[in-house]
């Protein structure tokens, strides 16, 4: 029975929620998450079956809450609980930020009065930890904790790896393959605290969905003798810059990075595949880049303090080379996608995605189809197509390779 009942969280999984990390420290569990509003006072209590460590802070711009735990599992997923309306809490999630950090996100519509604190269980009923949020009064300062100094930016992620600091980064040239082996770096959007794009039928959500498919294209190509990393190979979030950075570490050939978006207008379908620009191609693209982008903030990290060498890399594409290789994936992997997906353009289109913009890496980015689209919502969650997509992802990185590497 044990083992049904985590087979059955792993298949989870899948659908957006978190699998178990088997390691040897045990899991706390957060049995129930209570949510209560009385004169404009929000209150959430987080029923725990053991104590547990935490400790928060705020974040101004946009106003949010931020509460870090040991790594913990929550029984009921966190951005399914209803919000009471009026609440001046807007939005709740929580997930892996780091290995053995679960982090919890209050957004909010305004600066507010903060106050989060411990209540030790007894022989009726376990620990608890409550966060209370209510808007301040007339000529009342809203609470500001400033991040600890340890958090305020991220430090990069290295699979299979404890964090480091990130080592500096010198642009290079388009690395051709008789330089050497072929190293693919294949980036899982989303994860951890930032869940991405989840379906609304079959609650698939973006996190789950991009690391089952870079696994799978990880597969296909080390198949062929290929060097393939993934930015994440676990439920963790880890920040834009840090994939960047990771990707430039291992000197990669090419840098993929797979999506699933959302849209307001259920009817929107098809696959796209984008490369770097300071211009949008179109409104849509415009549009999906500010919610890409979004992704560090999502997961409570302040960015307003990153250096001088992570807002360049940030911001410019300094080899024309790298445009013209990345303009050739781009192509490459949409010939080979058109052979299995309904695809919204045919031609690359461009936009200002923080994860493309390595000076000396072709990069692009693959949205696989929209999760607000019932058709594709299916389609993605079926195991039969993501097996014939993964294929083609791995098909058109090998076009790629055979035609401009080779």
């Amino acid at each position: 029975m044990r083992m049904l009942s985590v087979a059955l969280l792993c298949v989870l999984a899948l659908v957006g929620h978190i699998c178990p990390v088997f390691a040897q420290e045990p899991v706390t569990w957060v049995q129930d998450i209570r949510i209560g509003q009385e004169n404009g006072r929000t209150r959430i209590v987080l029923d725990l079956e053991g104590n547990v460590n935490h400790r928060w802070f705020t974040l101004p711009t946009p106003p949010r809450v931020v509460v870090d735990f040991p790594a913990i599992e929550f029984r009921k997923p966190v951005n399914e609980v209803a919000l009471p309306e009026g609440s001046i809490v807007t939005a709740l999630r929580a997930g892996a930020f780091r290995a053995g950090t679960t982090r919890m996100v209050l957004d909010l519509k305004q600066a507010a009065r903060v106050s989060v604190f411990g209540i030790p269980g007894n022989t009726q009923r376990g620990p608890r930890v409550v966060i209370d949020v209510v808007p301040p009064k007339p000529g009342q300062a809203p609470t500001n904790v400033p991040p600890p100094a340890e958090v305020v930016t991220t430090t990069p992620f290295t699979p299979g790896k404890p964090t480091q600091s990130a080592a500096p980064v010198v642009p290079r040239q388009v690395v051709q393959a008789d330089a050497g082996p072929i190293t693919i770096v294949l980036d899982a959007g989303h994860g951890g605290v930032d869940p991405g794009a989840c379906g609304k039928r079959i609650r698939l959500c973006e996190k789950g969905l991009t690391l089952y498919m870079a696994k799978k294209v990880q597969q296909h190509l080390k198949q062929k003798g290929y060097k393939v990393l993934l930015s994440r190979d676990r439920d963790v979030y880890v920040g834009l810059a840090d994939r960047v950075r990771f990707a430039q570490r291992n000197n990669a050939n090419l840098f993929v990075s797979l999506h699933a978006d959302s849209h307001p207008n259920a009817k929107v379908e098809g696959a796209t595949v984008y490369m770097v620009s300071e211009k949008a191609s179109d409104r849509e693209a415009q549009r999906l880049a500010n919610s890409e982008n979004e992704g560090d903030m999502l997961a409570g990290v302040d960015i307003s303090h990153e250096s001088r060498e992570v807002q360049n890399i940030l911001v410019s594409l300094a080899q024309r080379d790298t445009m013209n290789h990345s303009s050739y994936l781009a192509q490459s992997m949409i010939l080979e996608m058109d052979k299995v997906a309904d695809l919204r353009k045919k031609t690359p289109l461009f936009a200002g995605f923080k994860v493309l913009k390595a000076p000396d890496i072709p990069s692009i980015l693959v949205e696989m189809g929209y999760l607000s689209n019932a058709r594709e919502e299916r389609n993605l969650s079926n195991s039969a197509y993501r097996d014939k997509l993964a294929r083609a992802l791995a098909a058109g990185v090998e076009r790629y390779i055979r035609t401009h590497l080779k």
